[in-house]
This record gives structure tokens, sequence and C-alpha cells, in this order.
């Protein structure tokens, strides 16, 4: 069944130098084809059983056009480097094929993810997931030693010898300050997908060095356009959009 609606960007779309380039007369064309392509298959290609729509079919989704004015649109739409062709000189929309390719791999992790989710469920219906059979007590965890005793008190500090050999007394842990890992909302990846391509091959390690330049700062999805903006400039891989 087809999704009743796709994203759409406000910002991307009044600062998209290709459309800024057409005629609003063509801008809107190329809205009108945006919700034609949506219901197409492949999805985002203007196509009928997988042929190249020809002007004739295009004509019939704008009323009021004629066969020389839907031609002309289309070369305009087309001399501004609005929409690209596949081999088989389909059109179709770069956009809406890098984020339908987003929420397919999203798509495809969550139903791995299925099955742990079941044992959550079950784990959540039993009050929650098994306790440890012997956990480590309270001390072992701090990893601050316990102070020693004042000067007045009648008894003397254990040697350092007597405390390495002490059972009783574990050795603490080290403290850890690695970073939480950060995993990215579906839609923040899309944003990637679209502006910063060049950033995607190795997503997972961008998001863990947002999250190390974040710190403890709640991460906004404005903070993670900027990081990868910067990132992708350091990669000479300019965004697509702003």
């Amino acid at each position: 069944m087809r999704r009743p609606s796709f994203q759409f960007y406000p910002m991307d779309w009044l600062t998209d130098p290709a459309l800024c380039a057409c005629s609003f007369e063509a801008q809107g064309v190329w809205m009108r084809l945006l919700c034609v392509m949506h219901q197409c298959d492949p999805y985002g290609h203007l196509s009928t059983n997988g042929k190249p729509m020809k002007p004739e079919e295009i004509r019939r989704h704008l009323p009021g056009f004629s066969l020389q004015k839907v031609r002309k649109t289309m070369e305009e739409l087309e001399k501004n480097g609005v929409f690209s062709l596949t081999a088989e000189g389909v059109i179709y929309s770069r956009r809406m094929v890098a984020d339908e390719a987003v929420r397919m791999r999203c798509s495809a992790g969550g139903s791995k993810g299925a099955g742990h989710g079941i044992k959550g469920a079950a784990y959540g219906a039993q009050g929650g997931r098994p306790r440890a059979q012997n956990p480590p007590s309270p001390e072992a965890g701090r990893g601050v030693p316990k102070p020693p005793p004042s000067s007045s008190s009648s008894k003397s500090p254990p040697t350092p010898s007597a405390q390495a050999t002490d059972p009783a007394q574990p050795e603490a842990p080290a403290t850890s300050t690695s970073v939480e890992p950060f995993k990215v909302p579906p839609g923040w990846s899309a944003w990637c997908a679209a502006n910063t391509p060049a950033l995607m091959p190795n997503l997972e390690d961008v998001a863990q060095a947002f999250a190390q330049h974040i710190g403890t700062k709640a991460p906004t999805l404005e903070s993670w356009r900027q990081f990868c903006k910067d990132a992708a400039r350091q990669l000479h891989a300019k965004p697509v959009a702003a």
C-alpha cells in the first residue's frame, strides 16, 4: 500500500539553486510531478510500467496545459538541473530516491531488531530484566578507596601490603570516561543522506564524533546539521542544500 505522504522541507525547496533558476510556473509543475512520482513505481520516478512517461501522459496531470507548453516547461526544468534521468531516459527526483533508500534501510534494521523487542516485552511482563546472581557490592563500583582513620583513632591503618593481600578488599574498577553511543534518528540520517551524502558510508563514526563534540549537551537537529556540514567541508564535499 502506497504511503499517503512524503517528507518535504520548505527551506530546502526555497533555497535550492536549480529551482530558484526556474520560473514560478515551472516550479509549480515540478511540485505537481513530485506528487505524481510519489505514486509511481519505482518510487520517485516519473514512469508508467517502468517506462519513461511521455509528454502526452504528463499533460494528463497538468490540466490546462497544451502539449507544446508541457514540452517547453520540461525543457526548462531539465536545463536548470532540477531532475535527473536514468539510462532508460526516465525522469526522477534525486531527493525522493535518496529519502526512500534511507527509509528502506531503517525499515530493514527495525525488522532485524523485532526479536529483541519481544525479549524486552517478556522481561517487562516479569517486572524487568533478571538480576545477576552475585551482584557486586556498592563499594566495589564507586572507584573511590575508603579514607584512612583519623590520627585520634586507637586503631592503626592497615599497611599497603595488608591491603594488597586482603581478599575482602577487591580492587576497584577503573572509572569509564567513554561517551555513550549515539543513535542517529531516521529523520536526521535522511537529512544527512540528502545534504551530505559523502558522510553516509561512515555514518556511525560521524555519530560518535558528534556525541563527543556535544558532550553532556542534549543533541538537537540544528547542532547535528551544523556538525555534518563542517565534517563534509573537511572532506571537501560541499553540502547539497542549506
